[in-house]
């Protein structure tokens, strides 16, 4: 590393580091070169994003691939062979087993990483890094965050919600390096940890976040997705805050996190910390809903992925190139997406569904224009071609307005409810009351918002809600967590 210019280290943090990733990290030397300063530390972070950006995980199975899949949003027989089999619920194959071995190893070798990290970062004193304090902290805050993030995303797919079974023991949560033996605890004190995690991870980012560097953040999306204005390859690191877990999306997982959990107390209060103070209807309002003239004006231009909301997006440069490898552009979507948008409420969300461009009958179909490349000039409306959104602010919102629902306070949660849709070009106002008009249209509200980003399925788990196929009910039982790998002792 002492052989390579600055510059390159900066680019290689978001282009490189997969041969470091490909083992979990042991060599001595190895060890001795990387994290015997403080730009080793950047990048191995980095190198920590990169992994979770690949397709096993945020790149593809956790957005587009698996997730969306159970959410029942493509059309049978108009997906790919591995979403085809999640679609049917088929975990026997031995195309799904490679899927739900793939999913597992490759987190928790991400958590390895982080653990890694982590344990080296202790001989390294404040001094030892250019920013001081403020960047070692920020380092350990991301990498504890990430590890959060990695086992919530398994406790998620591989064990029932917590509402069916919350002292069931399906997964360990692995915080130190190396680890020897990690046996499966309580769906309960997982929680526990993810939650201490975050609590301790949001801390840890504050200094530079809200202090040192808040411009990466507070100069809003032409700073948080492509880093405009960042000066010297040095300083890049911190900027492109939308690719990394930042002191609001930290804030934002607590709040997605205590609300799968049915602490209702907890996520009301992350929620409305961020509802009141960073987003559009906040004191500060670091992040804003995207216009409608930006969302809908010609088709180069276009923010297809509404980006000025997005708390946190994985990064892929190379997102556009796996996509088409992936041959995710032949997906459709599923028939019953008329009934997501009808024509009779406005939407303009509902311009990103589009009719396939083929002369191929059995290719017709609607697509979504989330995954299509963006050939635009503009940086910010260009950088959405390398990002997979993970946490949205409109997330924040609906989190906030179901709390105060539960609460009683149904006024100020329709309120709630109602600036997201009419952000997202509504014109009617939603006032019912009652808790299944209520609860449904919440749940509508994930489909017209996460379509193809994996996270819909995970609101009717949570609730124990059935999904429907066109007038088939999808009984949302066992058939939704995924078995643990027979090669699971890999810790």
């Amino acid at each position: 590393m002492k052989n390579i210019t600055l510059l390159i280290i900066i680019i290689s943090s978001f282009t490189g580091c997969k041969k470091w990733l490909d083992v979990q990290p042991s060599d001595q030397i190895v060890d001795k070169e990387l994290f015997s300063e403080s730009l080793g530390f950047r990048h191995s972070l980095n190198g920590v994003y990169i992994q979770a950006a690949g397709k096993d995980l945020f790149g593809k199975n956790l957005s587009w691939g698996l997730n969306t899949a159970y959410s029942q949003e493509y059309a049978a027989g108009k997906m790919g062979t591995e979403q085809y089999l999640a679609y049917e619920f088929d975990k026997t194959n031995a195309g799904s087993q490679a899927i739900i071995d793939g999913i597992w190893s490759r987190a928790y070798n991400n958590i390895a990483n982080c653990n890694k990290l982590l344990k080296e970062i202790e001989s390294l004193p404040e001094s030892g890094f250019m920013a001081g304090r403020s960047e070692r902290n920020l380092i350990m805050g991301e990498a504890i965050a990430m590890r959060a993030l990695m086992h919530f995303e398994m406790l998620r797919l591989y064990a029932p919600a917590p509402a069916k079974e919350p002292n069931g023991k399906y997964l360990p949560y692995v915080n130190t390096y190396p680890a020897k033996l990690n046996p499966p605890i309580a769906t309960t004190a997982v929680i526990d940890q993810i939650t201490a995690d975050l609590e301790k991870a949001q801390s840890l980012v504050a200094e530079n976040d809200t202090i040192v560097n808040s411009s990466g953040l507070s100069a809003k999306l032409p700073s948080q997705i492509a880093g405009l204005g960042n000066g010297s390859p040095l300083t890049a690191f911190f900027t492109f805050r939308m690719h990394r877990l930042n002191y609001a999306a930290i804030h934002g997982l607590l709040a997605r996190v205590y609300l799968y959990a049915g602490n209702y107390v907890k996520a009301k209060q992350e929620a409305k910390y961020l509802y009141e103070n960073f987003g559009p209807h906040g004191r500060l309002k670091w992040w804003e809903f995207t216009s409608e003239f930006n969302a809908t004006t010609g088709s180069v231009n276009r923010y297809s992925k509404l980006a000025n909301d997005i708390l946190f997006a994985a990064y892929d440069a190379d997102l556009i190139t796996n996509l088409a490898a992936s041959n995710q552009g032949s997906y459709r979507l599923s028939p019953d997406v008329s009934e997501w948008f009808p024509a009779s409420d406005r939407d303009f969300r509902s311009g990103f569904i589009s009719e396939a461009q083929t002369d191929n009958e059995t290719q017709k179909g609607k697509i979504t224009d989330k995954w299509l490349e963006s050939r635009a000039i503009q940086a910010e409306v260009k950088a959405q071609n390398t990002i997979v959104p993970v946490l949205r602010m409109s997330e924040v919102y609906y989190i906030y307005s179901e709390t105060l629902f539960r609460e009683g306070q149904k006024t100020e949660a329709l309120e709630v409810l109602n600036q997201v849709r009419n952000a997202r070009g509504k014109l009617s106002t939603f006032s019912q009351t009652d808790e299944e008009s209520y609860y449904q249209e919440l749940l509508a509200e994930y489909r017209r918002e996460f379509i193809n980003e994996g996270q819909t399925f995970f609101a009717y788990k949570r609730m124990q809600r059935n999904l429907m196929r066109g007038t088939q009910t999808i009984v949302l039982d066992n058939r939704f967590v995924l078995p643990i790998p027979q090669n699971e002792q890999i810790f």
